[in-house]
Order: C-alpha cells, then sequence, then structure tokens
C-alpha cells in the first residue's frame, strides 16, 4: 500500500497493525501529529478497515445545529461563540426565531435537529421542555437531540427539581462516599428504586437474572444481593456497588464523583469495562471528577475540563489529562497566569501545659 510513498518505519508498523488489532492511545497520538506525504497511507489505511469491518454502505444524516443562544455563564472555552450577557453580539433566539432556522433546514432535508447554544445562568428544565416541545409540535417527525450536562444540571438546580423526579428523568449520581442504609437489603433497595423509575413494574425473575450478571461482571459477593447497602463494605465494595446500581437504573446521564478513589488496579479496570459496557449499549452521557490519569485513560474521554476555584479554566482531550499526569498544574497556572485561592483555615490553639506556668497566645 505504501510502495510509492516514502513512510517511515514507526508510521508503517502502526498502520500496518490497525489491520490486526485497535491501535493504542500512543500510537493514535503519533498518527495525529502525521504530516506531508504521511497523511495519504493514513487515510488509505483507514479507509481499508472501514471497509473490512462495514463494507461500502455508508450512511448520513442530514442535521440542522439549532444555537438557540450564544450567553454562556460557564465559558469554559470548548468554543469560541459564548458572551456575556450585556454584550452588543449576545442574543437569545425567541420562539419565532428557532422556528424560522427549523423550518429553512427541513425544506433543505433536515431530519435532526440538534439543539445547543451556551449555558443560561438562569434557565430552568421548564425552558428547556419549552422548546422541545415546541419543536416537536411542529416536526413530529424529526429527531431532536439536545443540551450539555451542564445545561441539565444547572437548569435542574434553579428548578429545584427534588432527587426523586432527577432519577425518574434518567440523572445518576455516583459519590464519593456512599451511605451506608442499615436494614434495606441492596436487592430491595435496588428493586424499589428501578419501580419508582420505571414506567413499568420490575419483573421478579428478569430483576434477579440482570442483577447475578452484573454481580458477577463486577466480581462482588455472591451474597450482594441480601446484604444492607453498603453495611460493612470496604471502600472499593462501596464504590463498586454505586456502579451496580447505575448499571441496574441505566440512565441517561451519570455524573461520578471520584468513584475510582479506593480502588485498586483491577478494581479499576472492572469499574472503567463495565462503565464502557453500558454506555456502548445505552449512549449513556458521562461527567466524570478523577484525580487519576489511569482512569481516564481507561475511559478515554471525549472532553477534559480543569476548575481552578470553581471556574473552568482550560479544556482538552484526553491528552491533556496525560500532560497533567506527567507535569502537574504549574505550566497551567503560568500559562495562565492564575494562582488558584488558598483557604484560609483557622487556627487552633490548645494549651498542653499548664496556662499559669507558660501563659496563653
Amino acid at each position: 500500500m505504501y510502495d510509492r510513498i516514502n513512510v517511515a518505519s514507526k508510521t508503517k508498523k502502526i498502520l500496518d497493525s490497525a489491520f490486526d488489532e485497535p491501535i493504542s492511545v500512543e500510537d493514535g497520538n503519533y498518527l495525529m501529529n502525521l504530516k506531508g506525504s504521511e497523511i495519504y497511507p493514513l487515510l488509505a489505511t483507514a479507509d481499508a478497515v472501514r471497509e473490512e469491518i462495514v463494507g461500502d454502505k455508508v450512511t448520513f444524516i442530514n442535521n440542522c445545529n439549532i444555537n438557540f443562544t450564544n450567553i454562556c455563564h460557564v465559558r469554559c472555552g470548548f468554543c469560541a461563540f459564548g458572551k456575556d450577557p450585556d454584550d452588543p453580539e449576545a442574543y437569545l433566539l425567541d420562539d419565532e426565531g428557532i422556528l424560522n432556522k427549523a423550518e429553512g433546514s427541513y425544506r433543505d432535508g433536515a431530519r435532526e435537529f440538534t439543539l445547543m447554544g451556551g449555558v443560561l445562568e438562569d434557565a430552568t428544565i421548564e425552558y428547556y421542555e419549552h422548546l422541545l416541545k415546541l419543536l416537536k409540535s411542529h416536526y413530529p417527525k424529526v429527531e431532536i437531540h439536545g443540551f450539555s450536562p451542564t445545561m441539565i444540571r444547572d437548569a435542574a438546580l434553579n428548578s429545584e427539581i427534588p432527587v426523586d423526579e432527577r432519577a425518574r428523568a434518567g440523572i445518576f449520581l455516583g459519590l464519593q462516599y456512599p451511605k451506608e442504609i442499615s436494614g434495606v437489603t441492596n436487592s430491595d433497595f435496588l428493586r424499589a428504586a428501578m419501580n419508582a423509575t420505571s414506567k413499568e413494574k420490575v419483573k421478579l425473575f428478569k430483576f434477579i437474572k440482570e442483577m447475578d450478571t452484573n454481580i458477577r461482571l463486577l466480581k462482588m459477593k455472591d451474597d450482594l444481593a441480601h446484604r444492607f447497602v453498603n453495611d460493612g463494605f470496604s471502600g472499593g465494595e462501596k464504590k463498586r456497588n454505586e456502579i451496580l446500581q447505575m448499571m441496574m437504573l441505566k440512565p441517561k446521564l451519570a455524573m461520578l464523583d471520584e468513584i475510582d478513589s479506593g480502588l485498586d488496579v483491577d478494581a479499576i479496570k472492572l469499574v472503567s469495562d463495565a462503565i464502557l459496557k453500558l454506555k456502548e449499549e445505552t449512549g449513556l452521557g458521562l461527567m466524570v471528577v478523577s484525580h487519576y490519569e489511569r482512569f481516564f485513560t481507561a475511559l478515554k474521554p471525549t472532553h477534559s475540563h480543569v476548575i481552578v476555584d470553581g471556574k473552568v479554566v482550560i479544556e482538552g482531550d484526553d491528552e491533556l489529562v496525560m500532560k497533567i499526569d506527567q507535569e502537574g498544574y504549574d505550566w497551567l497556572y503560568d500559562e495562565l497566569k492564575i494562582q488558584p485561592v488558598k483557604e484560609n483555615k483557622p487556627l487552633v490553639y490548645s494549651l498542653g501545659t499548664c496556662a499559669r506556668n507558660k501563659g496563653t497566645k
């Protein structure tokens, strides 16, 4: 394939191996930086692998992006169009403006709308529901994708939606410090949660079979179903139990708060494999907080964000994670000319000896 082009031996080795097995992240990063004539064998290899996997049948969908606002209070750097509310170029489309954009694209053949925009500080779930109902009422057969995890989270907080309603909406939170619930077994807890978030009651035999399958997948103890929730569990068991709950509930969006802390290397692989399996099966959206590069390497994040003092200061992909793991945060502080605010902790004085003899400060 490369006879007529001068290709580096490393490039040729990686491209040849791509026909037999998936390439590593390191090799992928190498290929991403190819330049000049070496790009052509990369494209040819990618096309050959594509043909081998799916043949020559290619499908596509005509999509329309409807950016209903460019006002954003997060300003994470992911896009280049975010504006402050008082910016002369800031806009927020009304219903008529949204429908005008949709109608023009629909006439041109669009059969999918992507409803996105900046993160509005005061937006509510009711507002986003209104946008969805507006488009569906005029274009009932058009598929709609929309809203980022940050938009949904902020809107849920603004609407003060109770936790049980958030769960019914498909939002799951994996806790860093899961609570113990003595007297309630894992099976009773999970079945009650599934019945509360499902339109139909979960059949007992199906529930038992699915729970047993997931327990084995996570290599947890066989008696887990009959143990009280997290009662007497080790730190690693509690984290795997959070993932078990997520796998059973099958949420649309999961926010995992340092779910990997307390896990050894083998357990991290078990947990990450389970997360990726659920993501592949259900299209699960993920927002993951972690301090460990190993966990991010396993999950292969599409976007990475660094938060300093409550604000997103830089975004990237998995390469950002690897750079921070290797070099720390100092380069980031220097590059952005920022410093995290140090917490002022109150001094605690202890009189360890007799105050009459030593005095006090």
